[in-house]
């Protein structure tokens, strides 16, 4: 994973192909990959990708969501890019995090019981 504009820029936001196809038939599964100026949906396809990207630049990734095989989000990293780029404040490390991935926790049923915050 790098940063930079999709198609290739190393500036600002992450690039990586999109794709929703197989690029050839060898391809088994192909990930499902969604992309919108709006925030992740709470519920996606299992295995699928959000990207969200800025409000002001659509070339600019602000975050990406990861979702887990009951189509609840695995994770989502967000990168101190675009127009409103943010961070957290780590208290263990007393530093802040600007590219960082929240892990979300579920219980047995499906409920989300707790988020961790981690630098990426």
């Amino acid at each position: 994973m790098y940063f930079g504009l999709l198609g290739g820029s190393t500036k600002r936001g992450i690039s990586f192909p999109i794709t929703t196809r197989p690029i050839s038939s060898n391809i088994v599964n192909s990930e499902q990959i969604t992309k919108s100026k709006s925030k992740a949906p709470k519920t996606a396809a299992p295995g699928s990708t959000h990207i969200k990207v800025d409000n002001e630049n659509p070339d600019v990734i602000v975050s990406k969501t990861k979702y887990n095989e009951h189509g609840l989000p695995e994770y989502r990293e967000d990168y101190h890019v675009g127009s409103k780029s943010h961070s957290h404040f780590d208290k263990k490390t007393k530093t802040q995090l600007k590219n960082h991935r929240h892990r979300f926790h579920y219980n047995d049923k499906g409920q989300q019981v707790g988020s961790t915050k981690e630098p990426i």
